[in-house]
């Protein structure tokens, strides 16, 4: 068909004039108003019958699917014909809505945000499209059914209700769905959306503590509702927020600071403010400190740039250009709480730059209560270093993460002084417990990491150690120490071992621990008896947990000693005359019973030498040796190493000079004194504590009696 003329010169329909036309069209690509995504692949069908023109159509607009749309045109006999009318009536699939309308002048000019859509809504569109100068009319209505929304980790479900929209406005009132598990309302009103925009809108519900986007670790720690209410401003491409939570219907038992209990009145406000289309502020002020977060604008597109939080009273910290900075102070902060709240494998990913410098009146760490410390320190990418000052310890530690998958990262520890008092070590199991941290934590295996760890000063117990090191490799089943070495008391300690954290864990160790005067280090573990002595311990011993879980009732294992050229203490009283019995006076000390007191001056030995096996709080032995010029024993018993008790049984050979000159001698030493060479055998009983044991006589024997 062709037509050459006027509009109204077409026939009327009426004096016997007669115009109808039907067409059907497919895959028809429209374009209909400018900035607006074109229709495309549209079936059509066209009636026209005198001045009015109908379309029915379906098809697709910006990839959303459109079910049914109707076209007219009126009055097409007239000078000025009737604008093009617009239907369109169709479920909208929420997920295409937002790329759509950042194509039409609603959302052009907008900033692209972390939104997503989900869900279905009904769309009823009408347009008013004139054939002059003036502008396209839009008037719809979108009814969401169940939809949702999300924001990076924050989302809201079984949104319901109708919002309208026109050419540059959109609005809504009583939106109805669930956000953070809870209840939520929402309204908000937009007008010039294809100028400066304004905005207002409201929000206001009751959350679900245990449903905020925390890590699962986190979520089980926080109980109850927390009501809300927030308001929002977008005017002149000026943002404003205004928000407020309150706890006194929810419950914390995350560690301190953000610990609190139902009925506590505190309250959470926020407040942020800056340009649309440049950066945005916002600040979260609390009981438990404050932060300030800072978002940049980058092109279209919104990113995270820099965070300032205060933990405690004090003000924030001054904004960095980039990255986090962390300051605070407080009463107690149980680092050994916040670790065990990490993760399987650790936090991962790549970290800011983030700086901090904190200041506890007493720090929870390792089991340990260190008082007064202040640590500071900086995390670059998966990088970070720390340094910690307190009266009992100071050092620095740092981390080196690996640079390939085949790699192994490193942890440096150099500690200056580190002191771990009894009443500390004593309530490690407790303080454990008590906190909920697990005796193999989640850094006991992983990916490959070696450490590298030296302390200057160690006191443990009261025991000083010195130039203490530790090199130690992790892999997935556990850690290998492939060197443990130090200084204590004049003893040198050169160890070896593993932790393996699975199926309850257990730790070995094994080595020697050699001195040149092991006396004082003796003395040191309660054992009084000997004075001096050249010293080399050999053995292996293994127990349950974690290397700090060790506990004397449950060691295992085996320990060979030597001590030679040494010297015994005084020891008991009922065999006093044994260390004095020698050729040249042992006729006057059998005369006259001179029970001076056993050891009184002091026993010189040659050696001393035992094996002892490790069980139960016990160590075993049945083979205790001493030999000396005065006398000879050799014993068996117990240790109690929890009690610090003894129960030997002892065969002491007094006449060690009188042996060897006539023991031996050819005919005469086994004619008198049997095979064994002793002259005099006699059996004691020891027992009691080790600093002071009873010794008790038992028997005596000619060697050649037995």
């Amino acid at each position: 068909m062709r037509w050459q003329g006027p509009w109204q010169h077409l026939p009327q329909n009426r004096n016997q004039e007669h115009l109808n036309l039907q067409a059907h069209f497919q895959d028809v690509h429209l374009h209909y108003a400018p900035r607006w995504p074109d229709a495309e692949h549209l079936d059509a069908r066209l009636q026209w019958t005198g001045n009015a023109l109908t379309v029915r159509s379906h098809g697709e607009i910006s990839g959303i699917p459109v079910r049914e749309a109707q076209v007219s045109i009126g009055n097409l006999d007239t000078a000025l014909a009737s604008p093009l009318y617009a239907e369109i009536n169709t479920p909208l699939p929420m997920a295409k809505l937002l790329p759509c309308l950042r194509q039409t002048p609603i959302l052009r000019h907008a900033q692209t945000l972390p939104l997503q859509l989900s869900g279905e809504g009904q769309l009823h569109l009408a347009l008013k499209v004139p054939f002059h100068h003036e502008k396209t009319q839009v008037q719809g209505v979108l009814a969401l059914q169940k939809a949702g929304m999300k924001i990076g980790n924050w989302q809201a479900e079984s949104i319901s209700g109708p919002i309208h929209f026109q050419r540059d406005a959109i609005s809504a009132k009583n939106l109805q769905g669930q956000f953070v598990g809870g209840p939520a309302q929402l309204s908000f009103q937009a007008k010039a959306l294809d100028q400066q925009t304004h905005l207002q809108m409201q929000l206001q519900g009751s959350l679900q503590a245990g449903q905020l986007p925390l890590p699962q670790s986190w979520q089980s720690r926080l109980h109850g509702v927390i009501p809300y209410q927030v308001s929002g401003t977008l005017e002149n491409g000026r943002l404003r927020l205004l928000g407020s939570a309150r706890l006194q219907r929810s419950r914390s038992t995350l560690p301190a600071p953000f610990n609190w209990n139902y009925a506590d009145k505190s309250r959470v406000s926020i407040s942020g403010q800056g340009l649309w289309d440049r950066a945005f502020d916002l600040t979260v002020h609390a009981a438990q400190g404050q932060a300030r977060l800072s978002w940049k604008s980058e092109g279209r597109h919104w990113q995270w740039r820099a965070a300032a939080l205060r933990l405690g009273a004090g003000p924030l910290p001054k904004m960095p250009d980039y990255g986090v900075r962390i300051d605070g102070q407080g009463k107690v902060l149980p680092v050994d709480e916040w670790v065990a709240l990490l993760p399987e494998g650790g936090p991962g990913g790549s970290l800011p730059t983030t700086r901090f410098d904190l200041h506890w009146q007493q720090v929870q760490l390792l089991g340990q209560v260190w008082q007064q410390t202040r640590m500071q320190g900086e995390a670059r990418g998966r990088n970070w270093h720390l340094r910690w000052r307190s009266p009992q310890s100071t050092g620095k530690l740092s981390y080196q993460a690996a640079r390939a998958p085949a790699q192994a990262a490193a942890i440096h520890l150099n500690v200056q002084k580190l002191l771990l008092s009894p009443a500390q070590t004593e309530a490690l199991q407790s303080a454990r417990l008590a906190s909920w941290v697990p005796s193999s934590p989640a850094w006991a295996t992983g990916s490959p990491l070696d450490l590298d760890a030296h302390m200057d000063h160690l006191d443990w117990r009261g025991h000083l150690a010195h130039d203490v090191s530790l090199q130690a490799e992790r892999s997935p089943s556990g850690w290998q120490l492939s060197a443990l070495k130090g200084e204590w008391l004049g003893s040198h300690w050169d160890l070896s071992g593993a932790w393996q954290p699975h199926d309850g864990g257990r730790t070995t160790l094994q080595g020697t621990v050699q001195s040149h005067n092991i006396g004082p280090a003796l003395e040191a573990l309660g054992m009084n008896s000997l004075e001096y002595g050249q010293a080399r311990y050999t053995g292996k011993i293994s127990w349950p947990g974690a290397p700090w879980d060790w506990n004397v009732q449950h060691l295992q294992g085996t320990i060979e000693s030597t001590v030679k050229n040494g010297r015994l203490k005084k020891m008991g009283t009922d065999a006093s005359w044994l260390v004095y019995v020698n050729p040249t006076t042992l006729l006057k000390d059998l005369l006259t019973l001179d029970y001076r007191p056993l050891f009184g001056e002091g026993l010189f030995f040659h050696a001393l030498s035992a094996k002892f096996v490790l069980g139960k709080g016990l160590a075993r032995s049945q083979d205790i040796r001493l030999n000396s010029s005065a006398l000879a024993i050799h014993g068996a018993g117990t240790l109690d190493m929890e009690d610090q008790q003894m129960k030997l049984n002892l065969q002491v050979y007094p006449l060690q000079s009188f042996d060897w000159l006539l023991g031996h001698f050819p005919l005469l030493g086994p004619a008198l004194f049997g095979h064994s060479g002793k002259v005099l055998e006699l059996d004691y009983l020891a027992q009691g504590s080790w600093e002071h044991p009873m010794v008790t006589r038992i028997s005596s024997s000619s060697a050649k009696d037995k």
